[in-house]
């Protein structure tokens, strides 16, 4: 069974609800909503994990892709409301360096934000 992604927008930022399992399974939908985002020209990307119950290599797979598409293209990556297992997933296989991680979607944006006003 597919579960729908769901996405939004803010302030030129985009924020993506994840699926509560990040696997081969679960996560095609989230890819081809991704690769529709990137096709807009929006590089700026959060992911709201706070469903996220469990992730599989593969949902990290697509993590690491969104990130490396993200910053050829002059953007980023956040990750925000981590559960534990997901935490524990991602600190297990040496990930957490390569993403940034808060607390809150809101916390996030901030990051965004003030990363945006002192780069002009």
């Amino acid at each position: 069974m597919e579960q729908k992604v769901i996405l939004r927008i803010v302030d030129d930022i985009v924020i993506i609800d994840s699926p509560k399992e990040m696997t081969m399974t679960y996560s095609n939908n989230l890819y081809v909503e991704i690769l529709k985002v990137y096709n807009k020209n929006k590089y700026n990307v959060i992911f709201n994990m706070e469903k996220t119950k469990y992730i599989s290599s593969f949902g990290i797979s697509i993590l690491i892709i969104a990130m490396r598409n993200a910053r050829e293209n002059n953007g980023e990556v956040k990750l925000a409301m981590l559960s534990d297992s997901v935490k524990k997933m991602i600190d297990s296989m040496d990930f957490q360096t390569l993403f940034e991680v808060y607390p809150s979607v809101q916390a996030a944006l901030k990051a965004f934000k003030e990363k945006n006003k002192s780069e002009k």
